[in-house]
């Protein structure tokens, strides 16, 4: 999960899911967006609940009654040009991905109390959907850098990954005492409560104090938040 800014406005009409946040001291971006992982698991949650497609096993009591009764097989479309060429483009930012992240271990196993390096390899991580690696990274970028919230909310989200939704409130938790209306922050708490925790009151009371904070607050799919919060069951 090209990856998007680590830096989008809140505000914006156009807000999308962002990728986590660098540091905040150098190469670092502060980030007020809505996550990515928020996003997606909001997205599985109003869309897809109840569509999960299981395959179908078929077996065949008598092998030859199958065989007579199956059809003439049909020739495979031949793949386009179009998607012989998205498939290698797929290959190679895989490949182009892995080598990034080898040599950031590199960088991070070279430079063990470089935060910056951490918090890069950390990312990178999240970028690639690892989120058991992710995390003991964002904890020793963090034990360098306590009071980074973009780095909390980062963690905050990998621990919901994993299904450490306290872990993941208490890291929310952390960014918001370091950062007071770090929206991103709060949003993803809301998503913690009213989705994983099925506290829907708890999740609709973060969320009506961040669209206090922000009137024009928008929901990862652009929606404003006050519309967002009016379709919620």
């Amino acid at each position: 999960m090209p990856k998007q800014p680590r830096t989008r406005p809140l505000s914006k009409a156009d807000a999308e899911p962002a990728s986590p946040a660098q540091g905040q001291d150098g190469a670092s971006k502060g980030r007020i967006s809505l996550s990515r992982g928020a996003f997606a698991f909001i997205l599985a949650c109003t869309f897809l609940a109840g569509l999960l497609a299981g395959s179908l096993v078929f077996q065949a009591i008598d092998q030859g009654q199958m065989q007579s009764q199956a059809p003439a097989p049909q020739a495979a479309a031949p793949a386009t040009r179009d998607s012989l060429q998205a498939q290698q483009a797929q290959i190679e930012a895989s490949r182009n991905a892995g080598s990034a992240i080898a040599a950031l271990e590199s960088q991070a196993a070279s430079h063990p109390s470089n935060k910056n390096a951490l918090i890069a390899l950390a990312n990178a991580y999240f970028d690639a959907d690892r989120p058991t690696e992710a995390v003991p990274v964002y904890e020793r970028a963090l034990a360098l850098d306590p009071a980074n919230a973009d780095v909390w909310t980062d963690l905050g989200i990998m621990y919901r990954a994993l299904g450490r939704y306290d872990d993941a409130l208490k890291a929310f938790d952390k960014a918001l005492a370091a950062v007071p209306d770090h929206a991103n922050a709060q949003f993803n708490a809301g998503v913690v409560r009213y989705f994983d925790l099925k506290d829907k009151e708890g999740g609709r009371r973060v969320w009506e104090a961040l669209l206090k904070q922000r009137p024009g607050a928008r929901a990862p799919d652009g929606r404003a938040l006050a519309d967002f919060l009016k379709s919620l069951p």
